[in-house]
């Protein structure tokens, strides 16, 4: 998909209430992006999600990966048990 159409999805789905809580997804790739200036492509960069962000999302959303503690898993999930000793 050209860049113009993800933008236009994006748009199209809009920001959601997280999205803009994180300060994440709320700028898309906007028409003229080819000719931007460093500080423009900074400033997009800046909202384009980490993984810190999307376990915050996820977080949000249901569970945060990131808060569960690998010892005290006990049954395989869809890929196996945590590694150990990490």
């Amino acid at each position: 998909m050209s860049a113009s159409g993800s933008y236009q999805i994006h748009r199209l789905a809009g920001v959601r209430r997280h999205e803009a809580e994180l300060g994440i997804g709320i700028r898309g790739m906007e028409p003229g992006w080819e000719h931007w200036s460093d500080d423009e492509w900074t400033a997009w960069y800046e909202t384009t999600p980490s993984e810190p962000d999307v376990m915050a999302m996820a977080g949000r959303w249901s569970i945060d990966p990131s808060a569960i503690d690998d010892a005290t898993v006990t049954a395989t999930g869809i890929h196996g048990l945590p590694p150990i000793g990490l």
